[in-house]
């Protein structure tokens, strides 16, 4: 068994952060920099009983063809668990309306797949990655939190350095003062929660331990 990055740890750190511009990330850049922080969250979470490192971390694989046919056939092995982006000369086709796919193979929809010499078909599979082993949903939360303190450095020392450059009394007139006072109070919060969950985590552990 194992434990899907986009299924499993995605929607819990989606769920604890607000974020239009996260909302914004290509598939292949959302895959990207959430591994990252998933990356990051293992190194850290030292008392995790689960092999943290036994991860496959995002990967992806862009492949074109001339159009012209209704099936098209990906060299790459396996595409289990991943999104799919087709572009026909730019224009995004949705994976189960223009298109389905069965193990490596995509297939256009009737009478939509692209004319001979005319249309270029470009196929990506983006694959957010996975740990190895399944994780406890305790263990999957305590992940979650983590990715967030991630989420929150780069936004923050943004902040930072822009109140360093205006001066802490042109930054205050700025809304962005009111929203890094958020994020700082979002850093403590977690900080909190974090250890508070380890707290629970290592207690039932060393409870089972005896047992």
């Amino acid at each position: 068994m194992s434990t899907d990055f986009r299924l499993n740890l995605f929607p819990l750190f989606l769920g604890k952060i607000t974020s239009y511009a996260d909302a914004l990330l290509t598939i292949a850049d959302r895959n990207f920099i959430y591994s990252n922080y998933i990356k990051s969250a293992s190194v850290k979470f030292t008392e995790c009983d689960t092999d943290l490192s036994l991860r496959v971390d995002a990967t992806g694989v862009t492949e074109t063809f001339d159009g012209g046919t209704s099936a098209y056939t990906m060299v790459s092995t396996s595409l289990t668990g991943s999104e799919y982006v087709l572009l026909v000369d730019g224009a995004t086709s949705v994976s189960g309306t223009d298109f389905t796919v069965s193990g490596n193979v995509f297939t256009f929809a009737t009478g939509y797949y692209p004319a001979t010499g005319t249309d270029n078909v470009s196929v990506s599979w983006e694959y957010a990655g996975e740990f190895a082993e399944d994780l406890t949903e305790l263990e999957q939360e305590i992940i979650a939190n983590m990715m967030v303190l991630e989420w929150l450095k780069p936004n923050i020392n943004h902040m930072d350095l822009l109140e360093y450059h205006l001066g802490s009394k042109d930054f205050q007139q700025f809304s962005p003062s009111g929203h890094l006072k958020e994020l700082k109070g979002l850093k403590k919060d977690t900080e909190l929660e974090i250890d508070n969950l380890i707290v629970k985590y290592t207690y039932n552990n060393d409870l089972s331990d005896l047992g």
